[in-house]
Formats: C-alpha cells, sequence, structure tokens
C-alpha cells in the first residue's frame, strides 16, 4: 500500500506512518481508483472508518445499504462507517454478511445507495470499502468528492443528537436475498452438479442457495463463512485449483467455479477439472447473448486471440475502466485476465 504521514494526533503524540488523521493537512492514502482500502487499524480505524461515512453522507445524502465480508475487521470497520453515515443524516439499513454484487442489485433494486465493507481478494489485515449509486453503478471518480471531503465535518454532533443507526441486518437482508432469488428464478433453470468453493468468503451461502434455486446440484467446498478463509488465500488464482478440479471429476461435475473473497470474482474449471481461461468463459458467455454484433469489451491484460472470435473493445485494467467502457459499448459481457 502507498504510505502516508499523519500530521500528529490531537493528543500531541508521534506521527503515525500511514495513516491521516480526519481533519489533518496530509491528503489520506486509503483513497483509490474504483474503492477505498487499507490496513487495519494503521490506515484505517474506527475513528476514519466514522469520518469517512460522515464524508460519504454530505457527498451523497439519501438512504444507504451497508453490507460486509467475513473478515474480522470488516465488522468493526463497518459499524464506524455506519455511525458516521448515521451522523451525516443517511438513513442506514444493514444487509449483514453479503458478496458485494449483492449490494450492487440491492442499491439498484431498492434505488438507494449501496456499501459494502470489504477488502475484497487483498490479504489479511486489509479493510476496504466499495460503493454503488441507486442505479447500481460502482462509484469510480466519486470517491475523489469523498475525499475533498473527508475529515472536513467537524465535531460529531451530541450522541443524543444523531439519527437513529438503523435498522437490524435480518428484515432488509431477508428482504434482498429472496428479491434476488426471485429474479435469477425468472432465468433458465440448471441442470447437472455444481461443485462451488467460496472459500469461506462472503459468497459461501448465497452462491450455493442462489444454484440449488435455479435447478443445480451442488457441492460446496469451504461453504462456511470463515474469518480467515480457512487459512487460504481470499485471492483464487489458476494455480491453486487442484482441489477444485479433483472434486468435479469425483463428483462427475459439470463445471466448478471458485470465488474471491467479496464473491465479484469467480474462476472455472471444466468437467475434467481443467482450468479455464476468462476470455474463453466470457466468449461462451458473449454468444448466448442476443445480437451477434454486440461488443464484447475487454481489458487490454486479455490475450489479443480475442479478436479472432468477437467485435472487441478494450479497456484500461480495474472495475471502474470496465464498466465505463461497458456502459459507453451497450455491452452485456466483458472480461478481465483477474476474472
Amino acid at each position: 500500500m502507498p504510505g502516508g504521514i499523519r500530521g500528529g494526533s490531537r493528543s500531541g503524540s508521534p506521527a503515525v506512518p500511514g495513516k491521516s488523521s480526519p481533519g489533518g493537512s496530509q491528503s489520506p492514502t486509503f483513497f483509490h481508483a474504483y474503492d477505498v482500502r487499507g490496513q487495519y487499524p494503521s490506515e484505517l480505524d474506527s475513528a476514519a472508518a466514522r469520518a469517512l461515512g460522515r464524508a460519504i453522507a454530505g457527498t451523497f445524502p439519501g438512504p444507504t445499504l451497508l453490507g460486509w465480508d467475513t473478515r474480522a475487521d470488516s465488522l468493526p470497520f463497518a459499524r464506524g462507517i455506519e455511525l458516521g453515515l448515521s451522523l451525516g443524516g443517511n438513513p442506514v439499513s444493514r444487509l449483514g454478511i453479503v458478496p458485494t454484487p449483492l449490494v450492487a442489485y440491492a442499491a439498484a433494486r431498492w434505488k438507494v445507495w449501496g456499501l459494502c465493507a470489504t477488502a475484497s481478494h487483498n490479504p489479511l489485515g486489509y479493510v476496504g470499502l466499495k460503493g454503488f449509486d441507486p442505479s447500481g453503478r460502482i462509484l469510480g471518480k466519486d470517491w475523489e468528492r469523498v475525499r475533498r471531503r473527508f475529515g472536513k465535518d467537524g465535531k460529531d454532533p451530541p450522541r443524543s443528537s444523531a439519527p437513529s443507526r438503523g435498522s437490524p441486518a435480518a428484515p432488509m437482508a431477508t428482504k434482498v436475498e429472496h428479491a434476488y432469488l426471485r429474479w435469477i428464478g425468472q432465468g433458465p433453470r440448471v441442470e447437472g452438479t455444481i461443485v462451488v468453493d467460496p472459500r469461506g468468503g462472503a459468497a459461501s451461502k448465497l452462491v450455493v442457495r442462489a444454484l440449488r434455486h435455479i435447478g443445480a446440484r451442488v457441492v460446496p467446498v469451504d461453504g462456511e463463512f470463515s474469518p480467515d478463509f480457512f487459512g487460504r488465500s481470499p485471492e483464487p488464482r489458476p494455480t491453486d485449483l487442484a482441489l477444485l478440479g479433483r472434486l468435479v471429476r469425483r463428483h462427475r461435475g459439470t463445471f466448478g467455479a471458485t470465488f474471491d473473497g467479496d464473491g465479484d470474482r469467480v474462476l472455472f474449471v471444466d468437467r475434467d477439472g481443467i482450468y479455464v481461461e476468462p476470455e474463453l468463459v466470457a466468449l461462451l458467455l458473449h454468444r448466448e447473448e442476443p445480437g451477434r454484433d454486440r461488443v464484447l469489451v475487454a481489458s487490454v491484460d486479455v490475450s489479443q486471440r480475442l479478436e479472432q472470435f468477437a467485435r472487441v473493445q478494450r479497456c484500461r485494467v480495474g472495475t471502474r475502466f470496465v464498466i465505463e467502457a461497458m456502459r459507453r459499448a451497450r455491452a452485456e459481457v466483458a472480461v478481465e485476465a483477474s476474472s
């Protein structure tokens, strides 16, 4: 992570590398192209989370959905975000542990802001925040507006005058999941056996329920929530899919899938347990879409072979840039080399 220097605490203690104090003169180092991300608590602690929540509420006022991933540090970080949002006047509804794409779906479905406290595929010790506007679009350059406001909202109002800290997780979380299952249930049914390896991450419960809802027989691997991803990396790589491949062959599966820590990145193996490169998955999805002349968006790090089979529009690497390119091209499918 980029380093930063804290300009001294209110108590006059020495500067702490890597963290900018709310209201301090140093620019925070944890704002990135399409998310907030840093080490907890050296870069992002509860006070920074609260200030971040207030800055978000001041920049994007209105009802806000808040979820988080399975990391032990994500819950206290999310609580700080929630308090800041409430102090800033945004009503908050908790979603609990959810995969990031479900937050995007819910934001668009209910036309509200959506936030997910997650460090995604980063190592343990990191926390982060991804956001979505009321259309479900990921917040990208919008974070610059939050960064400029961060730490400039003054002292917290008295707790007695602060807005409610929001509704419990269960009612809204249940409502969102049921709506999502109804939505995917409108699509085609799935036959066969699918082996899924969510690695104990945020997708662990929902991906199993969703696939069973549309007809698949599901064999889960590490399908319970785990704060340390069962000692595994939250970032799946093509080189660590041997177990998934063996289980697909053992259960005579149609294919296998493994997810990253927050469930927005997936890698596949075929029925023989062999890794399927992302561009091949994208081509299969692209060919299922109506209108063969549609554009397939691909980041610049994806194999040039793609141009032999589809009309491709290239973009910079990164979720923000891929999504922006999809919107410009009105594309239904996009691919990065990482997923």
